[in-house]
């Protein structure tokens, strides 16, 4: 494996970049459902997607070296699965909970510079065999694990096309030449 070149880098740290521009937006629409949750609101597809959506800014987070934000989304995240598992109104105390973990997301979303990993401790030397590698087929039916993933490979500069049927993918992979295809086995 030889390390990336100084271009490749340089784009990384744009896309992180543009990531944390971002942030404020993807911080309201958890805030959004968060809020629906605390007033009692919720029923299972908005705690899914509450779970989802601090999912994907734990994961997105954990890549460009946001430790506090990773582990901050996770929390909430955690809160999510638990109240949808026990299907429990909030109460105050955890609504206040709640609010607590929102304002601790949104203040690293205000600033995530603050609460960044050194470049010695977030490992941001990427590696790759062939940088070349730019389209990467997801073969899945649209499920959330298929999504999130596409949206992770969009992260790091990959065009994704989606497949939904296996019938479908001889015709894209006909003219495909160093293009990477991901299957989803479990749906």
């Amino acid at each position: 494996m030889s390390v990336l070149t100084e271009k490749t880098n340089e784009k990384l740290l744009e896309l992180k970049k543009q990531y944390i521009r971002k942030l404020p937006i993807r911080y309201n629409e958890i805030k959004k459902l968060a809020v629906k949750v605390a007033n009692n609101e919720q029923n299972e597809e908005i705690l899914s997607d509450l779970r989802m959506k601090t999912h994907k800014m734990a994961g997105s987070a954990a890549t460009f070296g946001l430790q506090e934000l990773t582990d901050r989304a996770r929390i909430l995240e955690n809160f999510a699965i638990e109240t949808a598992e026990n299907r429990q109104n909030i109460d105050q105390k955890k609504r206040k909970v709640l609010i607590g973990y929102l304002k601790d997301i949104r203040e690293i979303c205000a600033d995530p510079g603050c609460y960044e990993q050194s470049d010695d401790d977030a490992g941001t030397e990427f590696s790759s065999e062939d940088e070349d590698k730019k389209i990467v087929f997801v073969l899945g039916s649209g499920d959330h694990i298929s999504q999130d993933l596409s949206e992770q490979l969009g992260y790091f500069g990959y065009a994704v096309e989606k497949i939904n049927e296996i019938q479908q993918l001889s015709s894209h992979m006909k003219d495909a030449r160093n293009e990477l295809l991901i299957m989803n086995t479990s749906v």
